[in-house]
């Protein structure tokens, strides 16, 4: 063997032996799988119920709550989201010079603040809907190209008192 040789071969088995190094050590994901695979059994078809605040839904870390909340899915629990409006609507409210009138802890809308807030709502589910159906990378079901399982995430989507199919 050459001198070029040798010192490719003292290379290559470095570099092996640092690979099996850092694969002996990295261990912790899976004792974490592993220990994490009876409460995704325990929670397989159960229903959670997700409220999402209306401040949620401008915060930077939402795009991970849609994918955690996809995840939840993917593992086979049942999701349903609830999302609040009540910052949006106040604003788009005040902008329009009205605003909700209160008897005691309850607010009052009126006939004419109904277009209003329907209108915020609307946008709202139509906005939450597309983050949900969004090809990303995030998205459990999509990663895998499970596109079948991506679909049934979004068979049933319920809105108000009416069911999608």
């Amino acid at each position: 063997m050459t001198l070029l040789q040798h010192q490719l071969a003292a290379i290559i088995r470095d570099r092996a032996s640092n690979r099996t190094h850092k694969m002996a050590l990295n261990t912790d994901h899976i004792k974490w799988f592993r220990d994490s695979s009876p409460y995704i059994d325990a929670h397989r078809d159960k229903t959670f119920v997700v409220c999402i605040a209306s401040d949620a839904l401008q915060s930077e870390n939402f795009p991970k709550v849609i994918s955690d909340i996809a995840l939840l899915n993917s593992l086979g629990a049942k999701v349903v989201v609830v999302f609040g409006g009540d910052h949006q609507v106040k604003a788009v409210l005040e902008a329009t010079g009205s605003s909700w009138l209160q008897d005691g802890d309850q607010r009052i809308t009126t006939a004419a603040q109904i277009e209003a807030v329907t209108s915020v709502l609307g946008q709202m589910y139509a906005d939450l809907s597309a983050r949900f159906s969004a090809s990303t990378p995030e998205s459990p079901a999509k990663r895998r190209g499970d596109h079948d399982q991506h679909r049934k995430f979004y068979q049933g989507t319920t809105c108000g008192n009416q069911r999608w199919r």
